[in-house]
């Protein structure tokens, strides 16, 4: 159990990332299940805050649709007043 090459791929890296007792309690809570993570680090609304910060900060529409992979539309909409 405590040899690490023996463990499954995804445990490996986790624990060559993270540490082998993080993986192991990963592998206790999780184990079975299938994780998917989602693309983006921010939650919806939390995006819309970080666009309106950065552009509260002189940010050009265009480099901060180009920062968040977003249409230039879309972010005009996201500055748009509530």
């Amino acid at each position: 159990m405590d040899d690490i090459s023996n463990w499954q791929p995804v445990y490996r890296d986790l624990s060559t990332l993270l540490g082998p007792d993080v993986a192991r309690q990963l592998h206790q809570h999780f184990g079975g299940s299938e994780v998917t993570f989602p693309m983006q680090l921010l939650s919806h609304e939390g995006r819309i805050a970080a666009i309106r910060h950065d552009a509260s900060t002189g940010q050009s529409i265009k480099s901060l649709a180009q920062a968040y992979h977003l249409s230039q539309r879309t972010i005009r909409n996201y500055l748009r007043p509530d």
